[in-house]
C-alpha cells in the first residue's frame, strides 16, 4: 500500500482510537506506528540503489518495487506477536496498545494488498526464501521486480 494511504488510514484508525478512548498517548502512539513502520524501506533504498539519496527517487523506487531483494525487517508478523506480548506483559500501556494497534493495522492492510502469499509478512519466511521480492510478492498491486522494471533514471 502505498504512503499516501497508510497516512490517511493511520489518521482514521488513530480518531477512532481517541473516541473510543480518550487518551491523546494512545492515539499519537497509534498514529505514528501506522506510518513510521515505511521506514525500513530506507535500508532496501540504500542497499540496492545507492546514491543520489533524493526523496523523490527514494518515492519513486519503492512505489514501483525496483528491487530485487526486499528485506523491509519492520514489516514482520513476528514484531506484531512480540509486541502484542510486551503490551500485555506491562498490562496494556497506552503508548504500547497504541503502538500495537498502528503497527497492527498497517500490517494489516500491507497484507491484504501487497502479500502474494500468506506467508509474505513473515521475516523468518522470506528470510528462507532469500528475501527475494519475486517470491514474496510477486506482481502484486504496483509491485514489480527490476526483472520487470528497468533501474531508475529519477
Amino acid at each position: 500500500m502505498k504512503f499516501p494511504y497508510h497516512i490517511t488510514a493511520s489518521v482514521a484508525v488513530s480518531s477512532a482510537v481517541y473516541y473510543y478512548t480518550r487518551s491523546i498517548s494512545m492515539m499519537v502512539s497509534s498514529f505514528l506506528a501506522g506510518i513510521f513502520i515505511d521506514l525500513d524501506h530506507i535500508f532496501d533504498f540504500i542497499r540496492e540503489h545507492g546514491k543520489p539519496y533524493t526523496v523523490k527517487r527514494f518515492v519513486h523506487i519503492c512505489n514501483t518495487c525496483q528491487f530485487d531483494r526486499l528485506f523491509i525487517f519492520l514489516h514482520a508478523w513476528e514484531w506484531f506477536i512480540l509486541l502484542a506480548c510486551l503490551t500485555w506483559a506491562t498490562g496494556g500501556d497506552l503508548l504500547l496498545t497504541g503502538v500495537l494497534i498502528g503497527y497492527g493495522h498497517h500490517m494489516l492492510l500491507d497484507a491484504l494488498y501487497n502479500g502474494r502469499s500468506i506467508w509474505s509478512y513473515w521475516l523468518i519466511w522470506r528470510w528462507k526464501h532469500g528475501f527475494d521480492l519475486e517470491i514474496a510478492f510477486g506482481d502484486t498491486g504496483n509491485c514489480k521486480s527490476r526483472k520487470h522494471n528497468t533501474k531508475s533514471k529519477v
